[in-house]
């Protein structure tokens, strides 16, 4: 969260999930795997993603939503097991951003996205974690911040459906959003040390 007006929408989707997974949970404890191989498996599973959305968008978007499940098993199979840890949240944030990345390279280069734009938002959304991350470790109280992740994974389904490409349109205006965001934290970063 990045601060705590964020904390009832993160805590009902959190609840959801768990109530979702639960089923799942002591199949998963009884086998062994850990929360961490659950994240590095949300890892692995993009690569198929970018191997098939040359050949077939609709098949790499069955890999995303396994991306999307791992990313979700992770942290409910860490609060079942009672082995939450800053390690653990590290190593899911980590591989969360990566499997971003990929997911959205891959747009890139497949022409999905104009690389210029492409380029442009990936500095800006990079800097925004960067501030984001800073300021929750110095304490620093922020405001409610668009996730332009969900929104990228929405405008490709948009194109899977519709076969209409708006993902450069939402690109820039996300853009220009985070550079006022980033702004706006910078500003909160510097006047708070």
């Amino acid at each position: 969260m990045h601060c705590e007006e964020e904390s009832g929408v993160y805590f009902f989707t959190r609840g959801i999930k768990e109530l979702l997974f639960r089923p799942f949970m002591p199949y998963l404890a009884e086998s062994g795997i850990k929360p961490e191989t659950l994240s590095y498996l949300g890892v692995l599973v993009t690569l198929p993603f970018v191997y098939f959305f040359g050949y077939n968008p609709w098949i790499a978007l069955f890999f995303l939503l396994g991306q999307f499940v791992f990313d979700m098993l992770d942290g409910a199979l860490a609060r079942y097991l009672n082995k939450q840890s800053e390690r653990g949240a590290f190593i899911d944030m980590v591989c969360d951003y990566l499997s971003f990345f990929i997911v959205f390279l891959t747009f890139c280069f497949y022409g999905m996205v104009d690389y210029f734009i492409g380029t442009v938002f990936l500095i800006v959304y990079m800097s925004l974690q960067a501030f984001v991350s800073f300021a929750v470790i110095k304490g620093i109280k922020l405001f409610p911040v668009i996730r332009a992740k969900l929104f990228v994974y929405l405008f490709f389904l948009i194109f899977l459906v519709s076969g209409y490409n708006f993902m450069n349109e939402f690109l820039i205006a996300i853009t220009v959003y985070t550079l006022v965001t980033d702004f706006f934290i910078y500003r909160k970063i510097i006047c708070s040390i």
